[in-house]
Order: structure tokens, then C-alpha cells, then sequence
């Protein structure tokens, strides 16, 4: 089955730095501080990191590719406190 968690995919989108900064401001914008936000398809988590920044009261990542899976968790180690409501799963 070929699902979304695609290395190559989540590098794309990465790269592509309109589209990552489009979500930024997205999210900036609509997350406030009560929010319990789910990003499912998380790929690399960093649309889940943004929501954690913009102040979300707890993030829930879910990606069903063990590889990005394991990079997502690897990732949210790197960051300060706020990044720590973010949930793995």
C-alpha cells in the first residue's frame, strides 16, 4: 500500500519554502492558546512543532511510517519545553 510517509514526499514539501511558510503563518494564526491540535500524517513533525509554538495547549503527532515515526520523535528532543506537549504516537 502506498501511503503519504514517503521519505521523498515529506523532503519535497520541506523544501519547498512558500508552501512550509504558508503553513507557518496558517497555523500562527489559527492556534490558540486552549487548543488541543492533531496532526495526523505528521511526516517530519514539523507542522506539529509550529502548533506547539504558536502556543497549542497539547499536540498530538500521528504517523504510521516507522521510519518518519521515529525521526518525528527524534526531532521534538531538539526543542525547548513548548515542543514537549507534543505527543508522538
Amino acid at each position: 500500500m502506498k501511503i503519504w510517509s514517503d521519505t521523498e514526499y515529506v523532503y519535497r514539501c520541506l523544501a519547498d519554502e512558500q508552501r512550509t511558510l504558508a503553513f507557518k503563518a496558517a497555523i500562527e494564526a489559527a492556534v490558540k492558546p486552549s487548543d488541543v491540535v492533531l496532526d495526523v500524517g505528521t511526516g517530519s513533525g514539523v507542522m506539529s512543532m509550529l502548533a506547539a509554538r504558536s502556543g497549542a495547549r497539547r499536540v498530538y503527532a500521528v504517523e504510521v511510517g516507522k521510519y518518519l515515526s521515529k525521526v518525528s520523535k527524534q526531532g521534538s528532543k531538539t526543542f525547548n519545553d513548548r515542543e514537549a506537549r507534543c505527543s508522538r504516537v
